[in-house]
């Protein structure tokens, strides 16, 4: 992920910059991995990709879910939920 940051690729595109901070949040250790989610989550233009948006709360979800913040991942769960119901997306 070092190089990922390194390499200015975050740098090229709003949605680049979302996965680039979704992939550091799958990939972070316990302590910092809700604060790459929270920068992926909160990027301008993240809701211009509702899709990628929904599945980057799923991963934020299982990470909250094995930091045993059940609640929290609940949270993230309904509102991917909420994102795929609105597109229409199936499984």
């Amino acid at each position: 992920m070092a190089d990922i940051h390194h390499s200015g690729v975050a740098d090229l595109s709003p949605r680049l910059a979302i996965v680039a901070a979704a992939a550091t949040g799958r990939t972070a250790p316990a302590a910092s991995f809700r604060e790459a989610f929270d920068s992926a989550l909160a990027t301008p233009a993240a809701s211009r990709w509702p899709f990628a948006q929904a599945r980057i709360r799923l991963a934020y979800a299982e990470r909250l879910r094995r930091a045993q913040s059940a609640s929290e991942a609940r949270h993230q769960l309904r509102k991917a939920l909420d994102t795929f119901e609105r597109l229409r997306a199936a499984p």
